[in-house]
């Protein structure tokens, strides 16, 4: 092979190394107040970069150097989706991660124990093929079903935050972690890609994983360093978790909401069970919606009624819900939407565009106030307008 074309393939090949090296150098310098998702989002791109580095040797022909540093690589490989499922769940959780979370990686710890066990005490298994059995045992089996595991649970977490949101949220915008989706459908494409290669033997896997893997790489950090923890969004305190406010007492374990499709069972370890305080609750709520027209605060969220209202956000959570059979994002936007009505029908408001009148009522985006609109009143802004 030219020395021209050598040379081709090791750039390529050290490229995403680069970029694993310098995304994570940023995100160190970058955040001087690190949350825990920054700093996971900061180990998965260090694992990310072992692992790139191991091919990268690989690539190179140092094969031998390779062979010694599996001892991190092979834990670095089972280890993406724990870290992965991890940073979804940091990122979305009202609560914050326990010590507990540390027992996800015995797996992969006990895969690097063993590797470095064989390495200093019996170093010539390294040549024997069992070794290599082994190998394939912790990188590839270990690593799949850490996948199937993990995976599954992250999607999981994705699904119960994307349902959450609208009772935490008036808007959609930098808290639906619909980016998370797509970066969660990238790596499982990114392994499905990896196993295609080894089973057809693609020749040109020195250029297609590469690549493969810088653009999920630029796509997951520009993301990920956009993107705040919601606990962090809904500035929720210590002392905000576990308050007690006006007649509703609160305890935090008893208001450990679970996720069901029947209300009842929804709330049904819920202290809050009075049918009464329940609609006093959503009078109260109605009431303060109105007098202070709170809905044209495009930011608006749950924690700054319930701050307000002097009411735990969980309550009016669920007198929403049961009272007037919606989450908080609905009320919200039709409430926002009556406005936008009145703006539209207005002849004084006539000069004003439907965008800005969207804006004005308190919705972040175009798409958001088209979408809500058609979906309370059955027709776009446009068509409502020209119905007049």
């Amino acid at each position: 092979m030219a020395p021209n074309q050598n040379l081709t393939d090791t750039l390529i090949t050290f490229t995403p190394l680069a970029m694993s090296v310098i995304f994570a150098m940023l995100l160190i310098f970058i955040k001087q107040k690190k949350s825990t998702s920054d700093i996971l989002l900061n180990v998965f791109i260090v694992l990310l970069a072992i692992i790139q580095f191991e091919f990268f040797l690989v690539n190179s022909g140092e094969k031998t150097i390779a062979l010694r540093l599996l001892i991190l690589f092979t834990p670095a490989f089972q280890s993406l989706p724990i870290i992965k499922y991890l940073y979804i769940k940091s990122l979305s959780s009202l609560e914050p991660l326990t010590k507990k979370s540390w027992l996800h990686f015995i797996p992969s710890g006990l895969s690097m124990i063993v590797l470095l066990v064989i390495n200093i005490f019996f170093n010539s298994f390294i040549e024997n093929d069992a070794y290599w059995s082994l190998l394939i045992i912790l990188i590839i089996g270990g690593t799949l079903i850490l996948n199937l595991i993990y995976i599954p649970k992250s999607i999981i977490i994705y699904k119960k935050h994307k349902e959450d949101s609208g009772d935490l949220f008036s808007y959609k915008e930098g808290v639906d972690l619909k980016w998370m989706r797509l970066s969660i459908i990238g790596y499982i494409l990114f392994f499905l890609s990896i196993a295609f290669i080894e089973v057809v033997d693609f020749t040109g896997d020195e250029f297609f994983l590469p690549l493969v893997y810088s653009m999920y790489l630029f796509y997951f950090i520009v993301n990920g360093l956009k993107q705040k923890p919601i606990s962090e969004v809904l500035n929720i305190s210590t002392e905000a978790s576990g308050f007690t406010m006006k007649d509703y007492t609160f305890d935090q374990n008893d208001v450990e909401i679970k996720d069901s499709s029947d209300e009842s069972d929804k709330y049904k370890t819920s202290s809050l069970q009075d049918e009464e305080k329940i609609s006093e609750i959503a009078k109260t709520l109605t009431d303060y919606l109105e007098t202070t027209e709170a809905y044209f605060n495009s930011r608006l969220n749950l924690m700054d009624v319930s701050k307000q209202l002097g009411i735990n956000y969980k309550y009016i959570s669920q007198a929403i819900n049961i009272h007037f059979n919606k989450n908080f994002i609905r009320l919200i936007s039709e409430y926002r939407v009556e406005e936008a009505k009145k703006m539209i029908a207005d002849p004084d408001q006539k000069n004003i565009t439907i965008e800005a009148i969207g804006e004005l009522c308190g919705f972040q985006s175009k798409s958001t106030f088209y979408s809500a609109f058609k979906k309370i009143t059955g027709k776009t802004p446009n068509q409502f307008k020209e119905s007049l």
